[in-house]
């Protein structure tokens, strides 16, 4: 009895050293269990630069603007009806002048802040999913010499 114990011991180690040593579909676990991870740092990219993306161009809007106020106005109306139509135009088409805010808050010293606030959909809906919102809001505020900022009410 003692005998055959010992056998069926060496058969259970010499099938566990081979199933240790055995390397097929190795690399379909490894690749089962890392994919999802990189998939989640990829989307979690993307997403970041989506949104970096958004408020890079948002600034060089209002800069634009902010040039824009201190040289005049446009014959289609007041400054501050058209700069969101100047900020989504100097996006490359990323923004949208319809969602683009602006406000202005006058100062005594002939100065506004103007505030240009922009709000920005996820590329993808796992983000709105883990912040829960369904969109970023990005702000940018710029101070300008400006002697009439009362045309653009506050946001």
């Amino acid at each position: 009895m003692a005998g055959r114990q010992g056998a069926g011991t060496r058969v259970a180690c010499g099938i566990g050293l081979r199933l240790w040593r055995a390397r097929r579909g190795v690399a379909a676990l490894e690749a089962a269990l890392i994919l999802p991870v990189m998939i989640v740092f990829l989307v979690g990219f993307m997403e970041t630069g989506w949104q970096l993306l958004t408020v890079m161009v948002l600034q060089n809007g209002a800069e634009d603007a902010a040039r824009f106020i201190e040289t005049g106005h446009t014959a289609s109306g007041g400054t501050c009806a058209s700069l969101p139509d100047l900020v989504a135009g100097s996006s490359g088409g990323i923004l949208r002048a319809a969602q683009v805010h602006v406000s202005a808050e006058p100062r005594p010293d002939s100065t506004a802040f103007y505030t240009f606030s922009y709000t920005q959909a996820y590329f993808t809906p796992w983000m709105s999913m883990l912040v829960g919102q369904a969109a970023m809001r990005h702000s940018v505020r710029v101070l300008i010499h400006d002697t009439a900022p009362k045309a653009c009410a506050p946001a």
